[in-house]
C-alpha cells in the first residue's frame, strides 16, 4: 500500500503540473489579444488624429477657395463702382464691398485658428507615430517570444500527460476511481502531504493519533474535513 499510495502522490504532482502548464497554455492566446488590442488602440489614436488632419485641411482649402471667391467679388464691384450713376448706388455698392472685406477678415480669422490646430495635431501625430512604431515592433517580439512559450508548453504538456498515463499502469482501479473522485470535488488536488502536523490541502490540524496511523503508510486515510487523501513524507522531502 506505501508503494500505491507514494504513487498516487506523484500523479497528483504530475497532474498539478499539468494543470499548471495547462492554465499557462490557455493564457497565451489571451496576452497575445490584450498585445493586439492594446496595438489597436494605439492604431486607432493615430488614425484619429490623421483623421481630424484631413477634415481641417478640408476645412481650410474650403474657406480659401470662399476668400478668393470673395476677392474675386471685391474687384468686381469696385469695378462696377466706376459705373455707377447716382448716389444712393454708390453707397450701396460701397457697403457690399465692405461686407465682403469684412467676410474675408473673419474666414482668415478661421484659417489661422485651423493652422493652430494643425500644428498642434501635426505634434500629436509625431508622437502617435512614435508611440504606434515602438508598441509594434514590441508587440511583434512579444508575440513571437510567446509562440515561441506555447509551442515548448505544449510539448512539456504531452510529455506530462504521457508520464501520467504511464504512471497510472498497475495501479489498483478502486483507487484511481477515489482519486479521480476526490479531484473533482476538490479542485483537482485529491492527494496532499501532511504539513506540520495539519492537512496540506484545508490546513486543519491533524490528531497524534491520525497522525501515526498516516505515518504507517498502510491505508488510504482521508481528511475529516476536506475529504483528501493524506500522504505522510519525510519533512526533509516537502
Amino acid at each position: 500500500m506505501k508503494e500505491t499510495l507514494q504513487a498516487i502522490y506523484q500523479i497528483q504532482k504530475l497532474d498539478d503540473r499539468i494543470r499548471d502548464n495547462q492554465g499557462r497554455l490557455d493564457q497565451i492566446p489571451k496576452d497575445i489579444a490584450d498585445i493586439q488590442e492594446r496595438l489597436k488602440e494605439s492604431r486607432s489614436r493615430l488614425d484619429e488624429v490623421n483623421r481630424q488632419q484631413e477634415e481641417l485641411a478640408r476645412q481650410k482649402k474650403s474657406l480659401e477657395q470662399e476668400v478668393e471667391q470673395t476677392s474675386a467679388n471685391i474687384k468686381k464691384h469696385q469695378t462696377q463702382l466706376l459705373a455707377v450713376k447716382t448716389n444712393k448706388e454708390y453707397s450701396t455698392m460701397l457697403h457690399e464691398i465692405e461686407g465682403e472685406k469684412k467676410n474675408i477678415s473673419d474666414i482668415e480669422e478661421q484659417i489661422l485658428t485651423i493652422m493652430e490646430s494643425l500644428e498642434k495635431l501635426a505634434l500629436q501625430e509625431t508622437e502617435e507615430n512614435k508611440v504606434f512604431t515602438e508598441a509594434e515592433g514590441q508587440s511583434r517580439g512579444k508575440q513571437q517570444e510567446l509562440d515561441k512559450e506555447a509551442a515548448g508548453v505544449s510539448v512539456k504538456l504531452d510529455e506530462l500527460k504521457k508520464a501520467k498515463q504511464d504512471s497510472l499502469k498497475g495501479l489498483p482501479k478502486d483507487i484511481l476511481a477515489s482519486y479521480d473522485k476526490i479531484g473533482k470535488a476538490r479542485n483537482g488536488i485529491a492527494v496532499v502531504a501532511v504539513k506540520s502536523n495539519a492537512c496540506g490541502g484545508c490546513f486543519g490540524n491533524l490528531p497524534t493519533q491520525l497522525l501515526n496511523r498516516i505515518r504507517d503508510m498502510d491505508k488510504i486515510i482521508t481528511c475529516e474535513n476536506c475529504g483528501r487523501i493524506l500522504i505522510w513524507q519525510d519533512p526533509k522531502q516537502q
